[in-house]
């Protein structure tokens, strides 16, 4: 699932959950649309980092 985010130069893209995390962790993203909104990072409420759970958009290969 490709979220929108507002970058710190003012123009707007789609990404990744993972991507996101990036962004968020590295400053690169001044907000992120959620379903209820847009939220703005330092500002309102986001996730810290992830707990080890599965993602729908992740292949877990078991052969390995």
């Amino acid at each position: 699932m490709l979220i929108r985010v507002l970058y710190d130069d003012g123009s707007f893209g789609m990404v990744d959950g993972i991507e996101l995390d990036r962004l968020i962790f590295n400053g690169g993203v001044t907000a992120f649309r959620r379903s209820q909104g847009w939220v703005r990072v330092g500002h309102d409420p986001v996730r810290q980092g992830r707990h080890d759970r599965r993602r729908r958009d992740v292949i877990i290969n078991t052969y390995v």
